[in-house]
């Protein structure tokens, strides 16, 4: 029972009111984990007297980043966090997010395939990148299936991964940070497997109101230039083209103006390699 230890980690932003759920949740997994890493990432709800109960647990620590620097960025900095604290080579990471509230069954789950198919990152869900298109894994030939991106919520992975590529990008506020960070792993030999999700429910809602496609399209596009400077190759390339085409072409087709100017926008920063929390998503305006 000892390699199936594992560390989890938790970055929550205004999530007061399904928090405590989600904490008591991983908390009380059949397999718990040794220490739960809760990063609150400049809440500004009352975040702050939720985590009040749960400081003086022994199997938690809480870290606070000051500002919403961003999901990425909050990451980085509890790993950041981690390395320094009690990094151990052998350590397996599990990764959960605040608006979703794992089954009790889900790390071991989730640990046991990770040892059973010898995994460098097992995930629950994921795309595989074709040309202009992602595709969602296919478990009707096999129960493990490799992908090009895994979702970071229900995760586990090998820690030695942080130690040989780093953190996940801070500067890029909100999207592709995952996607960017994915390929870094991959880049460095380690393979990303994903298993049918059966016990956990990835909610996801988390979108402030219905303004939420408006600032996430414009930091999907920013960032997926970002990427294609780090990244760039005849592929990534052609990809770029025919799928950033479709999101903007495509929103101007069903007559969305405002989400075609954003996407433009986000185009036009990335080109002008504007970074950091450049659209505030709750006031939504720029602060470059």
């Amino acid at each position: 029972m000892d390699k199936i230890k594992y560390k989890a980690f938790l970055v929550t932003f205004n999530r007061s009111d399904r928090l405590s759920n989600v904490i008591d949740s991983i908390l009380n997994q059949t397999i718990k984990p040794s220490i739960l890493y809760i990063i609150n990432n400049g809440s500004t709800d009352s975040t702050d007297e939720v985590l009040n109960y749960y400081r003086n647990f022994d199997n938690l620590k809480i870290l606070n980043t000051g500002n919403n620097i961003g999901h990425g960025a909050a990451l980085a900095y509890g790993f950041k966090y981690y390395l320094s604290d009690s990094f151990i080579d052998s350590d397996n990471l599990m990764l959960f997010e605040d608006d979703s509230v794992p089954s009790p069954e889900l790390s071991e789950y989730v640990i046991k395939n990770f040892y059973k198919y010898s995994s460098d990152f097992l995930c629950l869900d994921g795309f595989s990148i074709k040309l202009g298109k992602r595709t969602k894994p296919d478990f009707s030939n096999s129960k493990l299936v490799e992908l090009d991106f895994g979702l970071f919520d229900g995760c586990i992975f090998k820690a030695e991964i942080i130690k040989k590529v780093g953190t996940p990008v801070e500067d890029w506020f909100m999207m592709y940070d995952d996607i960017e960070y994915c390929q870094r792993i991959r880049k460095a030999g380690y393979k990303i497997h994903c298993i049918e999700n059966i016990y956990h429910e990835i909610d996801h809602s988390g979108a402030m109101g219905q303004t939420s496609s408006l600032w996430r399209g414009y930091y999907q596009t920013r960032n997926h230039v970002h990427y294609l400077k780090l990244h760039a190759n005849s592929f990534e390339v052609f990809d770029f083209l025919v799928i950033e085409s479709k999101r903007i072409i495509g929103t101007l087709l069903k007559g969305n103006l405002k989400k075609f100017k954003y996407r433009l926008i986000g185009l036009l920063d990335g080109i002008l390699g504007v970074k950091g929390k450049s659209l505030n998503p709750a006031t939504f305006k720029f602060e470059r």
